[in-house]
């Protein structure tokens, strides 16, 4: 498997829509470590054991992903994320007065 097939592959796994924060990497991390763990669900069955692997694995791979990622500190990319209330000033507020 090349990079992009692993890494969709996490996402698959750990349920992640194309655009996730961190944080919403680390909350569906988890939930899903809590329904699958073999420690901490009832039934201890190896399919159980298996899945919790392969959350793990998912959540290493976009970690390791993220980490390496470089982000863009460009006027414009920035202002992608301004919000509602930055965005209106930033056109209709005159800060001359």
């Amino acid at each position: 498997m090349n990079t992009v097939e692993k890494i969709l592959w996490a996402r698959g796994i750990l349920d992640i829509p194309e655009y996730a924060t961190k944080e919403m990497i680390q909350q569906n991390f988890k939930q899903l470590q809590k329904q699958w763990h073999p420690d901490l669900a009832p039934d201890n069955s190896p399919h159980r054991h298996e899945m919790a692997v392969k959350i793990n694995k998912a959540y290493a791979i976009l970690m390791s992903y993220i980490e390496r990622y470089q982000f863009s500190f460009t006027e414009d990319e920035i202002k992608k994320y301004y919000t509602a209330e930055e965005w209106w000033n930033s056109r209709f507020y005159d800060n001359r007065v």
